[in-house]
């Protein structure tokens, strides 16, 4: 007799066992907010950020953007009109302001840029798109946030 064909149960279920634990989790993202600075390192004003906006930005953030002849999700980063289009601002792709003064974590822009959008809700890609900021300059925007992002 051949013990084979009684080991393939016990076998076959384990095979089950292993072949569940590789399955993907259908887990949402999280996000902690316990995480995100609350102060600013610094006060810093809408002149310090808005040349990062209009050269790191504007390339697809401008009234003729790369979506069909209009700014990427509606946003326009252009030089003079960043602001007005950030702060308190309505996020097409989240329930979150776009700029949301004082408050990184209910900033989207802040999502954005380090990649937990999804994390409280948001669509899209990571920005900038197939790149990154370097740290000073993200740095720089938080502490504009952080600042009460003020338009002076």
């Amino acid at each position: 007799m051949n013990p084979l064909p009684s080991a393939a149960p016990i076998l076959l279920i384990g095979l089950m066992f292993i072949l569940a634990g590789c399955a993907p989790k259908n887990t949402a993202p999280t996000f902690d907010a316990s995480s995100v600075p609350t102060k600013a390192s610094r006060r810093v004003t809408l002149k310090e950020v808005e040349p990062i906006f209009s050269t790191k930005c504007a390339a697809c953030h401008n009234p003729m953007g790369m979506d069909e002849g209009v700014a990427v999700g509606g946003l326009v980063l252009v030089h003079g009109s960043a602001a007005a289009n950030l702060v308190n601002a309505k996020s097409t792709e989240s329930k979150l302001l776009r700029v949301h003064p004082g408050d990184l974590a209910k900033s989207y822009i802040y999502h954005k840029l380090n990649g937990t959008f999804a994390a409280v809700g948001g669509t899209g890609l990571k920005m900038p798109l197939g790149g990154t900021l370097p740290p000073e300059e993200i740095s720089l925007i938080n502490d504009w946030i952080l600042s009460g992002a003020p338009l002076e």
